[in-house]
């Protein structure tokens, strides 16, 4: 799909959003097969062939649109599966017995603010770090707080409206 990428910012340039997002999609043996187009062709394309691939995307702008479409439906689904996973793995750790289970997204978040502290520390004295390493730092600490917080957010949540519902005062 990599190689894709310079075909789809020229198509996007030329203002071929569908036919762009159907590559990305299905690739672009896929659209060449179904709007007879040679999309190689896009790049310093002169007024007529642009007409063409004008005229080209409006005929087959059904198919392409159902191709993105589909895209979406398939990213929605996979990121709703992935936070069901995630949602399920913490209420099996909660109901383990392991008290390390109970307690690794605290003690996580403890540890790296702890680490957040050694490093302004740090910092404070002169001692600094590479980029990536602080780049690879932040990514982590945001993913940890956005988890944690998040998550127990929505826990609660969960279980505040499951109450709710089995005492009657849900609709």
């Amino acid at each position: 799909m990599a190689a894709a990428a310079p075909l789809v910012k020229d198509l996007i340039a030329a203002g071929f959003s569908a036919i762009a997002g159907a590559v990305t999609t299905k690739g672009k043996e896929w659209v060449e097969d179904k709007t007879g187009l040679k999309l190689d062709e896009i790049k310093g394309a002169n007024s007529d062939k642009l007409l063409e691939f004008k005229q080209a995307e409006m005929i087959h702008e059904e198919i392409l649109l159902a191709a993105a479409v589909k895209r979406d439906e398939i990213m929605a689904h996979l990121e709703e599966h992935a936070s069901t996973q995630v949602t399920e793995r913490w209420k099996a750790d909660m109901g383990s017995d392991s008290w390390l289970s109970k307690n690794i997204r605290p003690m996580t978040l403890i540890f790296f603010l702890a680490l957040l502290l050694l490093i302004l520390i740090s910092d404070s004295v002169g001692k600094t770090f590479q980029s990536n390493v602080l780049n690879v730092f932040e990514g982590a600490f945001q993913i940890i707080l956005a988890a944690y917080f998040a998550g127990r957010t929505i826990e609660k949540a969960v279980s505040l409206w499951k109450n709710g519902k089995s005492r009657g005062n849900g609709k």
